[in-house]
């Protein structure tokens, strides 16, 4: 009879611990859930600050082109008695700090336009990633048969059916979007080049914004002298290049562990009504 208690007493302190051990493991998943949640928590609302705090400054950024003869004249621009306080210190692309956020303003014209073809620099970008003259006549036929009305494939080209993973490609019509160069292009090319593309750019490469890292890109001399010589050039108003009025700006902002970036592309319209368009505009 007392080995039976025993045993039933054993039997309950066994229970007891296993239920105990339970409960544990219970309290500690939902603690560390708890901490996941708040962790969480903290990221989105690190993130909604980085956010508004991205909208602001291109608001105010905005403003300021409204305000200001910045988008007229560039931020280079001198003359006598005419001054102007500016966000940022050129059009080529340089990073600025403005509110704590890292903005860059590029001149269209400054990059490598698809929109009119700019085949000379674009025959630079894809030669200094070692395409010879062989490589250059696949890729335009490529890139003639993605845009052509007919189905007739060039000889090194591509049309319906020859993008064994994209069956309804090439569709045909004019490109689209810088993105579209991915399917003509390798991986590893498209990615090197893609910084220095823009689908509607002027059909040549305007030197006075174009940016110091395109020069290396696409092999080309750069000229130490460049910023004097614009300068010279800036000297004198009737020789001054002024901008183009398309602008890809970059915002960028970090804080507490939260890196948030805003692209968009700020077009200056017509008249009073709306004097600025923006599209394209990116949040990653």
């Amino acid at each position: 009879m007392r080995c039976k208690i025993k045993q039933m007493q054993g039997a309950a302190l066994l229970l007891v611990i296993m239920i105990t051990a339970i409960m544990s493991i219970i309290m500690t998943l939902m603690l560390h859930q708890s901490k996941l949640d708040s962790k969480l928590a903290s990221i989105v609302k690190q993130r909604s600050k980085a956010e508004l705090k991205l909208r602001s400054t291109q608001a105010e950024f905005i403003y300021h082109f409204m305000t200001t003869p910045l988008s007229f004249v560039g931020p280079n621009y001198s003359a006598p008695g005419y001054a102007f306080d500016t966000i940022v210190d050129s059009f080529d692309g340089q990073k600025a700090i403005f509110n704590r956020v890292t903005v860059s303003v590029q001149d269209v014209t400054g990059l490598v336009s698809l929109l009119p073809l700019d085949e000379k620099s674009l025959n630079a970008l894809l030669v200094a990633q070692g395409f010879d003259n062989d490589s250059l006549l696949a890729f335009y036929d490529r890139f003639n048969d993605w845009q052509d009305l007919d189905s007739l494939t060039r000889l090194s080209g591509k049309e319906l059916g020859d993008y064994q993973e994209y069956p309804y490609f090439p569709s045909n019509i004019v490109i689209q979007s810088v993105e579209e160069m991915a399917y003509l292009l390798d991986n590893e090319v498209y990615t090197s080049i893609r910084p220095f593309l823009v689908l509607y750019g002027s059909g040549y490469m305007n030197r006075h914004f174009t940016p110091e890292a395109l020069y290396s890109a696409a092999g080309i001399e750069s000229n130490s002298n460049n910023k004097e010589y614009i300068s010279s050039l800036n000297s004198s108003e009737s020789e001054v290049d002024f901008p183009s009025g398309r602008y890809l700006v970059r915002l960028s902002y970090s804080d507490n562990g939260v890196f948030l970036s805003k692209q968009f592309h700020l077009l200056r319209g017509l008249g009073t009504l709306q004097p600025f368009f923006i599209t394209n505009e990116q949040l990653f």
